[in-house]
């Protein structure tokens, strides 16, 4: 039997309470395993990405925006697990995450990652346009004072 080994693994949850009690769940599992056994077990549980939680104003903006555009938009849609950088920058300053729907069929439906992803170009002046809305919404501009 080997002396040493190694399990890996991953963990997604939807708040901070639910991954930190997923890390305090695994590290009393262990710690029974190993006492049953008799071996030394440690558990090391890093926490690479965070939940990412849109913050509540910055959603009703991208909504507004979308909806000033005639754009189909969900504000309040299910949960998604995602591995995201973007979580980090929303935990240090208020954020929205936001799909702008790259298509329901043939490659440009396949996730982000995938060997057969392709992005859809027709999104180019939608994402462009949206984007100038928001900020529009978004900064005080000349004659825009107080929206």
């Amino acid at each position: 039997l080997p002396g040493i080994a190694t399990l890996k693994g991953d963990v997604r949850a939807r708040v901070p309470e639910d991954r930190e009690e997923v890390a305090r769940l695994m590290r009393q599992l262990a710690e029974g395993i190993g006492t049953a056994h008799g071996v030394k077990i440690s558990v090391n549980f890093n926490t690479e990405f965070i939940e990412t939680i849109n913050a509540p104003e910055q959603t009703r903006a991208v909504v507004k925006a979308g909806l000033a555009l005639g754009l189909e938009t969900e504000g309040n849609r299910e949960p998604m697990s995602f591995s995201e950088d973007f979580a980090h920058f929303s935990a240090a300053v208020p954020g929205c995450f936001l799909l702008l729907g790259n298509g329901q069929e043939g490659p440009c439906a396949q996730p982000l990652h995938s060997d057969d992803y392709d992005f859809n170009d027709d999104l180019l002046p939608i994402g462009a346009a949206f984007w100038a809305q928001l900020v529009r919404d978004r900064l005080p501009i000349a004659g825009n004072e107080g929206d």
